[in-house]
């Protein structure tokens, strides 16, 4: 299985990475991706339309991709990605049927690299955890 972590992280990172970079510079041609119905054209207008939530949404992306591929942060970066990941999900099972092969197979890699990185996620199910305490440093001991 630690064989397979690497390109699962690279293969789910690089269509983050080109969509999200497209999404904020605009370079691929528009043919690249197939005309919206009526109303996935009506959501994709609403979420640039609100003047930040597109470039929010690419920028996490971009940092996700960037994340997955260095190795670095990576349960941050898929913890990230699960909202993500879900109204991908979302957006082509109800508006856009097209993309749905590609929306499964980044919910497969985030599910294997979840499992894969597991240990991470434990702290976060405790029932009964508690907040960190701080300590003051004692400035007269010094």
């Amino acid at each position: 299985m630690n064989r397979m972590v690497v390109p699962a992280r690279i293969v789910l990172a690089l269509p983050l990475l080109i969509f999200g970079l497209d999404g904020l510079l605009g370079f691929l041609p528009q043919d690249t991706y197939p005309e919206h119905g009526p109303q996935a054209a009506r959501f994709v207008e609403a979420i640039v339309g609100s003047g930040y939530l597109w470039q929010v949404l690419k920028i996490a992306e971009v940092a996700v991709a960037i994340a997955l591929l260095s190795g670095r942060f990576v349960p941050l970066a898929l913890v990230v990605l699960s909202p993500i990941v879900v109204n991908i999900v979302g957006f082509h099972l109800t508006m856009e049927p097209e993309g749905t092969a590609l929306a499964l197979l980044l919910v497969v890699l985030l599910a294997f690299l979840a499992w894969a990185y597991r240990a991470s996620f434990r702290p976060l199910f405790k029932s009964d955890a508690q907040p960190s305490t701080t300590q003051r440093v004692n400035l007269e001991n010094q």
